[in-house]
């Protein structure tokens, strides 16, 4: 075993692999939940193994093979090139065969400069010809001689190549090594190595990526004759953008590259953190623009990061990308990375793979949130978790998402204060509301503060009083039954009180806020079907509340709440039942004191609607069909009655968001059901027409 994995993947694609005609698109962010074991064995038996270094080449959409550095003889620290061939099962996993040990160091026909040790295969498809024959796979390894067997032998890592027919071998070694200490004078003493390599042509023209001078470094390779191997000059890779080492500089350590021809950018994954004499903790994914890996210049940003919270394992480390045959993204939608594990306390004998795979954009775990900021910006909220740790995310004018670091479990809810700072709540685990608000208008978020003697049985709600200040809104199991608590700002801008107010007992549905025309507030909720599943209301009067009483004439109704105000000023409340096989929205307006009776709009689709006040005051409704669609009718006049439902497409997992833009468009927005956020904008304010649905990365 040489040390640990150094092993770089880049991939830069010509002629035939010509870049798309469409512009390139950013990469976004990668938010892998969980990252299980992979499953690939190592061979059987009672002796101790290890299984590392990982390339990974997609050979059809249900067919996949991984080369890793792996020992064949139980206890034995003799790196030989392992090869699992796996097929994929109906739920996505691959199921595994054996392992096989194609190249052995110790195998007769082994050159001398791999005799000792062979690892960090890397594999890629093209045409090469070696000794007479035409070979359509290439493996770039590491190698290293047996110095008791050729004395001679300089004691250094090189990289040399292997060729075979068919990517499941017989593989081939040449004689002779590719890049060691003759094609650069100035290496260090433990060589040259670690190689990684994609096609440039589609034949024999490769970009090989190594280490072991300085940075890592790049040159073009021609193995179109392989006898007669055509090297280029030596580049060295951009180190700017990445996660600093610790104690050190930024360095692309055990790394593997995919080229993205779609966004015409590469990613790696690489390790990084504090870890121990052998390996680190985290792997990380960067990205880069493709033109930076021909210039040497340019600087990388952070796509996402693999960490103990994934896998359960204190090291996580010697990673690499599934690719195609040529050495690009195998998938461009989404990323699927493999690792090498290791416990506390272990050693490389615990060495095993694991796998974490997730859309290559963004993805929410919970509803998205749609709060203006004080520049008229308008800014969507997602929020992630794994075992360790949540992150409430932010993208701003459809742009790329900023993580604010720890959060509290729940969804986070925003509204934004008289001085224009936006204010985030969100419930922990235990019940508690946090909360965190901007340093500065349109800024970030420093840090989260709990609300004293809080404790929420759902997500809290959020409103602001006429005068400015904030309310937070919770309810509570209690029994017999539940309450609502809400604490207010004691000033404009101001801290919160120490103590909640009870509201006493109430409906046991999530209460939603709506706003009097004078600023007041009215609570609305749903109680249970089994205690009616009427519709109850409660009116703010002063610093007081009215107490809880059912919105008169309301039916049973199986769907909660939802409350715009309309053009002439008055609150609209709209809520949905099943009748027989029909989903059926009833509409109540505010009148007087009371409320009108219940009137049917007909029928709706299967979900709660959502009600947004458009320009000039008519309201829009919009709710999710059965299978995901997102549908929306409106008032064709002020204050008028509702049209028909028109299909807007798209699939969600939960109800739409939706808020009006700065320029008093709708921004309609949705969490896919794999947690990818997408948004539609109104064409004109108040049309009845929208864009197309697009990603927000």
């Amino acid at each position: 075993m040489r040390l640990a994995r150094i092993a770089l993947v880049a991939l830069l694609l010509a002629g035939q692999f010509t870049l798309p005609a469409h512009a390139a698109e950013p990469a976004g962010t990668w938010n892998p939940q969980t990252a299980p074991n992979a499953g690939v064995p190592v061979p059987p038996g009672n002796g101790p193994f290890y299984m590392y270094a990982p390339s990974i080449v997609q050979l059809s959409p249900t067919e996949r093979m991984v080369y890793t550095c792996a020992n064949r003889v139980p206890g034995q620290t003799l790196d030989h090139v392992g090869m699992n061939y796996g097929t994929r099962r109906a739920d996505g996993t691959y199921a595994w065969g054996p392992v096989q040990f194609p190249l052995n160091p110790q195998a007769a026909d082994t050159p001398f400069w791999a005799s000792s040790h062979i690892c960090d295969p890397e594999v890629v498809r093209g045409s090469f010809r070696y000794d007479g024959h035409t070979y359509g796979w290439a493996m770039l390894i590491l190698g290293f001689p047996d110095t008791t067997r050729y004395p001679q032998a300089d004691p250094i890592n090189v990289i040399g190549v292997a060729y075979a027919d068919q990517p499941q071998g017989p593989w081939r070694i040449a004689q002779r090594a590719l890049l060691d200490r003759s094609t650069d004078p100035n290496v260090s003493s433990w060589g040259v190595g670690q190689p990684s390599v994609t096609s440039i042509d589609g034949a024999g023209k490769l970009l090989v990526f190594y280490s072991g001078v300085g940075q890592v470094m790049r040159r073009e390779v021609d193995l179109s004759d392989a006898n007669n191997p055509k090297i280029g000059p030596r580049v060295e890779l951009p180190a700017n953008g990445l996660t600093p080492e610790p104690g050190g500089g930024p360095f692309l350590h055990n790394a593997s590259f995919v080229y993205d021809p779609a966004r015409d950018e590469f990613l790696v994954s690489r390790d990084t953190g504090s870890g121990n004499e052998r390996v680190q903790p985290d792997v990380e994914i960067n990205r880069i623009a493709g033109s930076a890996i021909w210039s040497g210049t340019g600087t990388w940003s952070t796509v996402g990061r693999l960490t103990e919270c994934h896998s359960g394992y204190k090291y996580n480390h010697n990673s690499g990308i599934v690719r195609n045959a040529y050495g690009m993204i195998a998938d461009g939608s989404e990323l699927d990375v493999y690792f090498a594990t290791e416990p506390p306390g272990g050693n490389y004998w615990a060495y095993r793979l694991a796998h974490a795979q997730a859309p290559l954009s963004f993805t929410s775990g919970t509803r998205p949130e749609l709060v203006a900021q004080e520049d008229g910006r308008l800014s969507v909220l997602g929020h992630t978790a794994n075992r360790c740790e949540a992150n409430v995310w932010s993208s701003t004018d459809a742009g790329s998402w900023t993580k604010f670091g720890a959060s509290p479990a729940g969804r986070p809810v925003a509204a934004r204060q008289p001085d224009g700072r936006v204010a985030l709540f969100s419930r922990a685990n235990d019940g508690s509301i946090w909360w965190n608000l901007q340093a500065q208008p349109n800024g970030g978020h420093p840090g989260w503060s709990q609300l004293p003697g809080s404790a929420s049985a759902g997500d809290p709600v959020a409103a602001k009083t006429a005068d400015g200040r904030l309310v937070v809104v919770t309810r509570r199991n209690e029994a017999p039954g539940s309450r609502v608590y809400v604490n207010t700002q004691q000033a404009p801008n101001g801290a919160f009180a120490g103590t909640w107010q009870d509201l006493g007992a109430s409906p046991a549905g999530q209460p939603v806020v709506g706003t009097n025309q004078d600023g007041s507030l009215v609570l609305f909720a749903k109680a249970a079907k089994e205690a009616g599943g009427q519709i109850w209301f409660n009116q703010q009067v002063g610093t007081s509340w009215s107490g809880w009483q059912v919105v008169e004439s309301s039916p049973s109704f199986d769907g909660g709440p939802a409350v715009a105000r309309q053009a002439d000023g008055r609150l609209v409340l709209v809520a949905r039942r099943w009748e027989g096989t029909q989903s059926i929205v009833y509409r109540s307006i505010q009148s007087g004191a009371g409320w009108t009776a219940w009137t049917s709009l007909g029928s709706a689709p299967a979900n709660d609607p959502v009600l947004v006040e458009q320009a000039g005051g008519r309201l829009a409704m919009f709710a999710r069909a059965a299978d995901g669609s997102i549908w929306w009718t409106r008032q064709d006049t002020a204050d008028g009655a509702f049209g028909g439902w028109d299909n807007l497409a798209g699939s969600t997992a939960d109800d739409p968001v939706v808020q009006r833009r700065a320029d008093n468009r709708l921004d309609l927005v949705i969490r896919q059901p794999d947690g990818r956020i997408l948004h539609r904008v109104q064409s004109t304010a108040g049309g009845t027409a929208f864009d197309e649905w697009q990603p927000i990365r």
